[in-house]
């Protein structure tokens, strides 16, 4: 309230006293860019109206205390599967093979306080065997510092419900829109 009665103040006195004024009033008008709704009916329709595809409408924007989380090394119980993580520029790798195929794999990086997890993918021929859960807590036991205190991902439909059952909770739903005409979704590859 402070923040926003000040630059009321300055907006409606065309007074900027310092260079701070300036950047304060340029961050409250760029705050008004972004739209937080739950309706997401409208902006399907606002996108059609100008030319934009859906390419997902069915992802959530999830979160998680990131202290309730397993951030112990995973260990694999099929001795036909092997675990690879690795680390470049940031962004930790977990990739879980049987032979040469990808059976699941994920990322995750922090920024801030934040771990982000992003592109947690299990192959079909390997789903319903825990290795989501897996990956998920070999990515947590990498991302883990005593700065991480909260999780962040995307989930698709199938991801909801196994982040779900790992504590995850859900802020809102994410419709995601793009230019061009391929309508891939995102969240995928």
């Amino acid at each position: 309230d402070h923040l926003e009665n000040r630059l009321i103040g300055i907006k409606s006195r065309e007074i900027y006293e310092a260079p701070a004024a300036v950047l304060l009033l340029q961050a409250h008008q760029a705050l008004e860019d972004i739209t937080l709704t739950k309706d997401v009916a409208r902006f399907k329709d606002l996108a059609q109206q100008h030319e934009l595809n859906v390419t997902s409408a069915s992802q959530a924007m999830m979160i998680v205390d990131m202290a309730t989380q397993d951030t112990e090394d995973p260990w694999l119980s099929d001795d036909d599967l092997n675990l690879v993580t690795s680390e470049l520029d940031g962004v930790h790798h977990a990739v879980v093979r049987s032979g040469d195929t990808v059976a699941a794999s994920g990322r995750v990086f922090v920024v801030g306080e934040t771990a982000v997890f992003d592109k947690i993918v299990t192959g079909p021929a390997y789903q319903r065997r825990g290795l989501g859960s897996f990956i998920m807590k070999a990515l947590a036991a990498q991302a883990i510092g005593p700065d991480v205190e909260n999780g962040l991902l995307l989930a698709s439909l199938d991801g909801q419900q196994l982040y779900s059952h790992l504590g995850w909770s859900t802020v809102c739903r994410v419709l995601m829109l793009s230019v061009s005409d391929e309508g891939a979704d995102l969240s995928v590859g």
